[in-house]
């Protein structure tokens, strides 16, 4: 059996908006994010953007769901830094 995240238990409608990830996840998937949404947003414009509320209201539900709030908005944080500074492969630290 295949999960992405740790279970949580959450109301059926919240387990499609949040799920428990480690802070190194998170920063993946915000860079990640910025990087498909440079490339596709001219060609799925409705997709991108309902995948970038969707990043919005994550990011509202990580202060009130997350063990470590603090540790995932610092990876999201430098998510962002590394997609501005046009870094790809896997995390090198600080």
């Amino acid at each position: 059996q295949h999960q992405l995240g740790e279970p949580t238990k959450l109301p059926t409608y919240l387990t499609k908006l949040y799920a428990q990830h480690s802070p190194l996840r998170r920063y993946y998937m915000t860079r990640n994010y910025f990087y498909l949404a440079e490339r596709y947003l001219l060609h799925f414009p409705v997709f991108i953007i309902k995948l970038g509320i969707l990043r919005i209201a994550l990011f509202v539900l990580i202060a009130f769901l997350d063990r470590a709030p603090l540790s995932s908005y610092c990876a999201v944080a430098r998510g962002v830094r590394d997609y501005v500074a046009r870094r790809h492969g896997p995390y090198r630290g600080d």
